[in-house]
């Protein structure tokens, strides 16, 4: 009986070795198995990373052309604001130009009037004279 219980418990501590053995390699296998996801893990991240940083990268690029269209449709409003006003002071300009012109010719008109004026005045006072002069000579 002693023989067969320490054969029993030969065979017991032999079952519990290869179950420790056993154990042992499945947790040396979850070791490697979580040293490779680890690496996989970090690659990863360091991935994100640059996606992220390659995304901040394009919003930033994203967001300098949107300011620049803003600028530039300001600039083309600015453009459009200062045309119509050039536009309002040419078409003033030209209103002034037109409006001188009719006063220039008016001007001109009233001249002439004036010289015919003098001319008539001029041969009428000639004309005084010559009847003094004559009623003198008369005399």
């Amino acid at each position: 009986n002693a023989i067969k219980d320490m054969k029993k418990l030969i065979d017991d501590l032999e079952a519990e070795g290869k179950t420790a053995d056993n154990l042992k390699n499945k947790l040396f296998s979850k070791v490697e198995s979580n040293k490779k996801l680890m690496k996989e893990i970090d690659s990863m991240k360091r991935e994100s990373d640059q996606q992220d940083k390659e995304l901040k990268a394009s919003l930033m690029k994203e967001k300098e052309q949107t300011n620049a269209i803003k600028d530039m449709k300001k600039l083309i409003d600015d453009l459009e604001a200062e045309g119509k006003t050039a536009d309002n002071l040419k078409n003033k300009l030209f209103s002034k130009v037109e409006s001188n012109k009719k006063l220039m010719k008016e001007i001109d008109s009233m001249k002439r009037e004036s010289d015919q004026q003098d001319k008539e005045l001029k041969a009428s006072l000639m004309k005084e004279k010559e009847q003094t002069n004559a009623i003198k000579d008369m005399k």
